[in-house]
């Protein structure tokens, strides 16, 4: 239970932070639509990201480790790695 509130307090840290530096960044003259929609969406994905249970990346960290390697030589067989 500890963990689902931890995750649900650092998403509503996260989207308080989103919407703060949007603010920001919407008043900062210097910075175009662009910008402003990069950083909105940067922000956003950090935040989902900060979900992920540490568990899981442990996993995925795990399998990149193991199969990493082997898929780079699978690409570097059929030429498809450049020096």
């Amino acid at each position: 239970m500890v963990s689902l509130a931890g995750g649900w307090v650092g998403l509503g840290a996260g989207l308080v932070s989103t919407v703060s530096d949007a603010v920001a960044d919407i008043s900062d003259e210097s910075l175009s639509a662009g910008d402003v929609g990069k950083n909105i969406g940067t922000n956003l994905a950090w935040t989902v990201a900060g979900l992920v249970p540490t568990a899981k990346l442990g996993k995925i960290g795990k399998g990149l480790l193991k199969w990493g390697p082997r898929g780079l030589a699978l690409l570097d067989s059929y030429g498809l790695i450049k020096d």
